[in-house]
């Protein structure tokens, strides 16, 4: 998410992914391997439909809680450890108590 959202990279972009999964610490080359294999096409299919046809997922990150309450989520940045504590019991109180919100969307820059 780093490579798409702070460097601004292309999410599709292959090279995108293979950064990241360097970046993470992957075996890149068994990543590239299973990113060209077709059998595993038709499981991530069957995610991406599960995912919307149960939870409305529209993109990613989305969180699923275990209420059912899914959160899309994009950040700004990656927040600092000590505000990551914070941010993460907000986004689970707004998940689990408060379903009626539906969309909260920044209208300003940060």
């Amino acid at each position: 998410m780093r490579l798409v959202h702070e460097e601004h990279r292309e999410l599709g972009d292959e090279q995108t992914f293979l950064g990241a999964a360097a970046t993470a610490g992957l075996d890149v080359v068994q990543f590239q391997t299973d990113w060209h294999n077709p059998q595993l096409a038709p499981q991530a299919l069957l995610s991406h439909q599960q995912g919307g046809a149960n939870h409305h997922i529209f993109g990613t990150p989305t969180l699923v809680f275990p209420n059912h309450q899914a959160i899309h989520l994009e950040l700004n940045h990656i927040p600092a450890s000590a505000q990551a504590v914070s941010l993460w019991q907000t986004i689970l109180k707004v998940a689990q108590e408060q379903p009626i919100i539906r969309q909260i969307k920044r209208t300003t820059p940060v």
